[in-house]
């Protein structure tokens, strides 16, 4: 499952053991979301100020930019409250799924 990072399905192809059940746990719980490329944790505030290169700067600015849309009220369902991890409501949506393509039995 693709959590912080989105699984790249192509790479996963050429190893048969692996099964991508879900790509990306954001995109899977809001289909209008597009997960970004880069996922920045809270410590690259501190280490952005070290990078000189300007367009490397615009390219985590962008992909800061998808991650926080999450933290918006159109996606408070299942990101509330901070915005980044699935809520209990968004595991149940995780949960039933495994359940369900894992043909495992399901706690209502």
């Amino acid at each position: 499952m693709g959590g912080t990072s989105k699984l790249d399905i192509n790479l996963l192809k050429k190893y048969k053991n692996l099964i991508p059940l879900i790509p990306s746990i954001t995109e899977f719980i809001y289909e209008d979301y597009k997960h970004p490329s880069t996922w920045i944790s809270h410590q690259w505030d501190q280490e952005i100020k070290l990078i000189t290169n300007k367009e490397l700067i615009v390219f985590i600015a962008k992909n800061f930019k998808k991650q926080k849309s999450l933290s918006k009220k159109k996606y408070e369902k299942y990101f509330w409250p901070d915005g980044y991890h699935p809520n209990r409501h968004g595991h149940r949506l995780i949960y039933d799924y495994i359940c369900q393509n894992l043909q495992l039995g399901s706690v209502n």
